[in-house]
């Protein structure tokens, strides 16, 4: 039981009374490291004391627990342990002692001890005593409602109720942001930070994703963070989640949003009290890439100036109908890349399939070296007389001879 918490006062119209605690662990005490320099007076002289030594750890931390003397904040994740006692101030005994306790919140009612069966008889001076214990799921205001019914001796029928409120607080800022290159992978980056006022290590932080795409874990090198996962109260982590979709060739043609996955969170403050959040389901926003998209398939490891290459190019109908297509290849004056083959090539049909697509195989060369873009790449649909025009399809660096 923790001192300086909220008791429920006792009701003289009832035999019984109730008092609810909150159960939280101790901590341990601190004390303010001694910060000397070993080469003046006083630091030669500290050296020779080894009682001290508790003293000049950096972590300034005794073997000394010391219990909790204030309610503390509660924090979303985190399991809420409370303690109850119903007692018999009276002199007479009392039976058929019902007692429901239930956890409101601004969403729901929580029963919390439900298929317990009344207690046959309570003598005086004695008391009924229950350690519960709860996962808070909901931010704001909570309120813990003890209702208890009993019967005198004298056969009648009594009921009366006790409640105590707290405020739950969030303990991390969760931001995400999805990132969009030119493949079809996308990259999640997900920065939490430690809005709690106690320090915290972070025990797992994953991504679920949906069942559109597979996750690759980008946290996972020795490198992370240096190998620390301790977090001081606002102190920020960033982590990164490449998601590579199941069927990269399904595009999708509306401005929804696409459920992606979720993140999950857990974590463990200074007494090893464990806290578990969810995201809920993170949405990426999906641009209409038009009726066609083209994307590159293959380039070379290494491109070296004047020196022809090939590049394979993927041709993917976006839209609802059979495509007639041919290849238009322009070179700019502006753009060192240069299209080297026979412009006007047709390509045939391409299927009215969902992420129909067809490949094209070009060669190129680069007139000096540098980070280029792929400009002047065009298709004619021939049953509608239309062109479409392909610039910026990716970024090629080109190296000197």
């Amino acid at each position: 039981m923790m001192p300086g918490e909220t008791v429920m006062p006792s009701n003289r119209d009832h035999y019984l009374s109730v008092k609810m605690h909150r159960l939280s662990k101790p901590s341990l005490v601190s004390c303010r490291p001694i910060q000397t320099d070993y080469r003046d007076v006083t630091g030669m002289a500290l050296q020779d004391i080894k009682d001290i030594t508790e003293c000049e750890k950096p972590l300034a931390t005794s073997q000394m627990m010391m219990l909790p003397t204030e309610l503390g904040n509660v924090y979303l994740g985190e399991p809420y342990s409370f303690y109850v006692t119903v007692t018999n101030d009276s002199h007479q005994q009392v039976k058929d002692v019902a007692i429901k306790i239930d956890l409101q919140t601004t969403s729901a009612t929580h029963l919390l001890n439900s298929g317990n069966p009344p207690l046959e008889c309570l003598e005086a001076d004695t008391s009924i005593d229950i350690v519960l214990n709860h996962e808070i799921k909901d931010v704001g205001a909570h309120n813990i409602m003890v209702h208890v019914t009993y019967v005198t001796v004298n056969g009648e029928k009594n009921k009366f109720k006790k409640n105590q409120k707290f405020q739950v607080l969030k303990p991390l800022d969760v931001k995400t942001t999805f990132f969009n290159p030119l493949t079809s992978d996308i990259y999640l980056q997900a920065q939490i930070q430690n809005i709690t006022n106690v320090p915290m290590v972070m025990e797992n932080v994953s991504f679920e994703p949906s069942s559109q795409y597979k996750v690759t874990d980008m946290n996972s090198a020795s490198y992370s963070f240096d190998g620390i996962s301790y977090m001081n109260p606002r102190d920020t982590r960033q982590y990164i989640y490449k998601l590579t979709p199941e069927n990269p060739n399904a595009i999708h043609r509306s401005v929804e949003g696409q459920v992606a996955g979720k993140l999950d969170i857990t974590w463990r403050t200074q007494m090893g009290e464990r806290g578990r959040l969810q995201t809920s389901n993170l949405l990426r926003r999906v641009l209409n890439p038009g009726e066609i998209r083209v994307t590159v398939e293959k380039l070379p490891n290494v491109i070296k100036s004047e020196i022809p290459f090939p590049v394979t190019l993927n041709i993917i109908n976006c839209s609802d109908r059979l495509l007639q297509l041919e290849v238009q290849l322009q070179n700019l004056e502006s753009n060192p890349l240069r299209w080297l083959g026979v412009s006007g090539r047709s390509l045939g049909s391409l299927d009215n399939k969902t992420g129909a697509s067809i490949k094209f195989e070009a060669m190129l060369v680069s007139s000096y070296p540098g980070l280029h873009a792929l400009n002047g790449f065009k298709l004619f649909d021939s049953f509608l007389r239309k062109t479409y025009e392909f610039n910026n399809i990716t970024t090629i660096y080109v190296v000197s001879q």
